[in-house]
């Protein structure tokens, strides 16, 4: 199905993926070494500006030794990821409080397992700061980078990032505005394949009562939509890597 063939070019694309772990997934060991030896370029080295990363599943067909049975073995190795249903809903505000975005975003952050990487421009309500402190209280990661925090630097005593660092949070922040409104729960954080499985809430919308209550705003729930979490990680691992580190509680 289309679905699998687009995880198998996302697969071999992955520079962390090896001739060994291709080898392991039943491919042989000619189309592994060559697949990779592809996509690494001339100086067969990963994550070098001479990378030659597959545009197509053609381009994947037409190298040497890969042919239908190397196809089934890619295919299968990476069926799973399609075995997932895309789960989806959108909430429009303004709502009341019991129906709003923040509702569902304290519910998301209670049944959290592992880990929640957030991405506010504003956040201001305290319910959801509460299930927030729930999360880290039963070993969830939490990680926000907030926007307002540029500002709650200067003077941090009493501000909304200082609680969130008082509860365990690690919070940062990025020297220009971070508009971003969307948070990942249990999502690709540290495991690739938990992008298939996680969850993502984004939107026009802050994480703030008139936001939920008063603003004409959009709110989308995504779950299992792989490539999806996989880019809105990336973006969050590229801001949290260039971050400034909110200095509250070490």
């Amino acid at each position: 199905g289309d679905c699998e063939l687009r995880q198998v070019v996302a697969w071999v694309n992955d520079p962390e993926l090896s001739a060994e772990d291709l080898k392991e997934a039943g491919i042989h060991t000619r189309a592994a070494n060559n697949i990779v030896s592809y996509r690494n370029g001339p100086d067969e080295t990963p994550l070098t500006e001479d990378d030659n990363y597959f545009d197509s599943v053609q381009e994947l067909d037409d190298v040497y030794f890969v042919g239908p049975v190397a196809f089934e073995q890619l295919v299968a190795a990476v069926a799973y990821r399609c075995a997932f249903p895309v789960e989806s809903a959108v909430i429009f505000s303004p709502q009341p409080y019991d129906d709003s975005h923040l509702v569902r975003a304290i519910e998301l952050i209670d049944g959290a397992q592992r880990t929640v990487d957030i991405a506010m421009y504003s956040f201001r309500d305290y319910s959801i700061l509460d299930a927030l402190e729930r999360a880290v209280n039963r070993g969830v990661e939490v990680r926000f980078v907030f926007q307002s925090a540029y500002d709650d630097r200067s003077s941090p005593e009493g501000t909304m990032s200082a609680k969130l660092e008082e509860i365990g949070i690690n919070v940062r922040y990025v020297n220009k505005i971070m508009h971003h409104k969307f948070a990942i729960v249990d999502g690709p954080h540290d495991d690739i394949d938990r992008a298939y499985t996680g969850t993502l809430i984004t939107g026009s919308a802050n994480w703030s009562y008139s936001a939920g209550t008063r603003y004409d705003e959009n709110t989308v729930v995504l779950r299992g939509a792989g490539e999806v979490l996989l880019r809105f990680q990336k973006d969050f691992n590229l801001l949290w890597e260039n971050s400034r580190d909110f200095v509250w509680i070490e």
